[in-house]
């Protein structure tokens, strides 16, 4: 799932599968080629020092959920205060469980059924990059940062501040969705970008992975005529930056 849980059960050992993606996510997928290195990445996964950047379109601009009041789940932070330089970003820090009703769903939790749903916390930083509307209600491509990885983490927050994704038939829009279905076939999100700490050499290994041509057909139509990889890569470059630290 695009939450990075990490497969850290000896049980659930597989030759090299570090961590997993949802089905119809796109992008980077951290593989070790033996044991002793995979042990090391799952570790960094668990430290949550691992950078993971995510390409997303949602069905609306998730930036109208940034003046609403947020609790503070991760660690008791005051993010807002912070990460002064995240003020233009949408700080989602809210739990995240299992559903009450449907159990192949996740949601986030108010907090006094945390303990009780095993509800953890979990903390993204969305930016938007492009939006279609006024009103803040169309398409929008964002950038997302995960600071942990729960199940589903980017669809449960993108769908609680009311921008679920675009082809996400489980968390999304189903009017919006309907109506893109036959250029929208997944949901559309790309794991774009991953940074970790070679196992053995102990040095930064940057990973991206080029944005499928499904969903840049989606973007240029739809969203961005003039998206290219170029520019994307200038937004990149600030936003891994910017959205790197958080107080622990």
């Amino acid at each position: 799932d695009e939450g990075e849980e990490a497969v850290s059960r000896p049980e659930a050992f597989r030759p090299g599968i570090v961590h997993r993606l949802d089905k119809g996510t796109t992008g980077v997928l951290l593989i070790a080629r033996k044991y002793e290195a995979h042990r090391k990445l799952v570790e960094q996964f668990s430290s949550r020092s691992i950078e993971k950047i995510y390409l997303a379109i949602c069905s609306a601009d998730p930036g109208r959920y940034r003046n609403s009041t947020r609790r503070s789940s991760y660690q008791g932070a005051d993010f807002t205060q912070a990460l002064p330089r995240l003020a233009l970003d949408t700080i989602i820090d809210e739990p995240i469980g299992r559903h009450p009703i449907v159990r192949t769903r996740m949601a986030v939790l108010p907090s006094d059924e945390m303990e009780s749903r095993g509800g953890r916390p979990a903390l993204s930083i969305f930016r938007t990059l492009r939006t279609i509307g006024s009103d803040g209600r169309g398409l929008t491509l964002v950038l997302v940062r995960l600071h942990t990885g729960r199940t589903h983490q980017i669809r449960v927050h993108a769908k609680h501040c009311g921008a679920g994704l675009l082809g996400d038939d489980l968390y999304g829009n189903p009017d919006i969705n309907k109506r893109t279905k036959t250029i929208a076939t997944r949901p559309m999100l790309h794991a774009l970008k991953m940074v970790v700490d070679h196992p053995s050499e102990k040095r930064p290994v940057v990973i991206q992975a080029p944005v499928p041509e499904d969903m840049v057909n989606v973007i240029q139509k739809m969203i961005w005529p003039e998206f290219s990889e170029a520019g994307l890569a200038k937004a990149l470059e600030l936003f891994s930056a910017e959205s790197q630290r958080v107080p622990t």
